[in-house]
């Protein structure tokens, strides 16, 4: 994986093909995109999940101490993200994983994916977030969402 200097993003699309994965026109704008804040509007299984959960990903692998927060309602959800995200993990070949488990994935260099439920995170102070993804967006309130959205939000629809 080629390695970005500290205020370059890495080529997220490139990485995605290396495993296989073909990203389609809109999910490289996404990959691409240096907008502070992103809502996907797409039909179901268009791959928003998909295209998140690598953006995150490869932002916690390749910049130290990120923090990245997924949130759902049902926290099932979450969960399912990040599962995705090791199994691309996985895929990548990368050996930086210290912990894993069914709500944490922590890294070599102090990078953190964390997946909670919404109602947990109006309670607990998640510190030096760079990204928070919001699943089954469609699901929330306005309310709920902007709640979340008060640092780096990339939030997502269901698929």
């Amino acid at each position: 994986m080629p390695r970005p200097t500290p205020t370059e993003r890495p080529p997220t699309a490139d990485i995605m093909r290396g495993v296989g994965l073909q990203p389609d026109p809109w999910q490289i704008e996404v990959l691409q995109s240096t907008h502070p804040q992103l809502l996907l509007n797409c039909c179901r299984q268009a791959g928003k999940t998909t295209v998140v959960a690598f953006l995150a990903l490869i932002e916690a692998m390749c910049k130290a101490m990120t923090r990245v927060v997924l949130v759902s309602r049902s926290h099932r959800q979450s969960r399912e993200v990040l599962r995705l995200m090791n199994f691309y993990y996985d895929l990548l070949g990368a050996k930086s994983k210290l912990k894993v488990n069914a709500d944490v994935m922590a890294f070599a260099n102090m990078s953190r994916i964390v997946c909670l439920r919404l109602c947990r995170l109006r309670r607990r102070v998640v510190a030096d977030r760079r990204a928070l993804c919001v699943a089954e967006a469609a699901e929330l309130s306005c309310r709920e969402v902007a709640a979340t959205c008060d640092v780096v939000c990339r939030p997502v629809g269901g698929e």
